[in-house]
């Protein structure tokens, strides 16, 4: 396994055919590709999206990177950043909302990812209450954690994002 991943990390030591075929598969793979940078900067504008559109409704918050900021300068070190935190009282479909975390995926209802983002979440909840999941990419209804609305990304104005295709 160790072996496949630092494969992936240098292809350049791949053969002649072998690397043909690994950067054949790599740009047709939109999902799972090695390079993950592009998959970041879209989750960044993703989240910026977002928040920006709160702040147009007239939403007071913090962003992630302030909140990394702050809690520095507070305890050494970053403790607990939603995607984006709060000042106002926020109610969405009827549920108060105090943080909001951006997902660039879909939300899908597997074991592994459910248990991932849960522990991400309780530590949100802990802090500061009930708060909500942004998906991009949509979610299963089956998707259920206590305390965490689920939210689709499709009402949002994602031509911007779109143009990075």
């Amino acid at each position: 396994k160790t072996k496949i991943k630092e494969s992936f990390k240098a292809p350049s030591r791949f053969s002649e055919r072998e690397r043909s075929e690994f950067e054949s598969a790599e740009e047709a793979d939109r999902v799972s590709n090695v390079d993950q940078s592009e998959t970041h900067l879209r989750a960044d504008l993703f989240e910026n999206i977002l928040a920006d559109w709160f702040e147009e409704q007239g939403v007071r918050l913090r962003r992630q990177p302030e909140l990394v900021k702050e809690q520095s300068v507070d305890h050494g070190r970053p403790k607990v950043t939603p995607d984006i935190l709060f000042l106002d009282h926020v109610t969405i479909n009827g549920e108060p909302v105090a943080w909001i975390d951006a997902k660039h995926f879909y939300g899908a209802d597997v074991e592994f990812q459910r248990k991932k983002m849960k522990k991400q979440m309780m530590r949100y909840i802990d802090e500061w209450g009930s708060g909500a999941i942004v998906f991009r990419h949509s979610f299963s209804e089956n998707l259920f954690l206590p305390g965490v609305l689920m939210l689709d990304a499709s009402p949002l104005d994602l031509s911007g994002l779109d143009a990075q295709s």
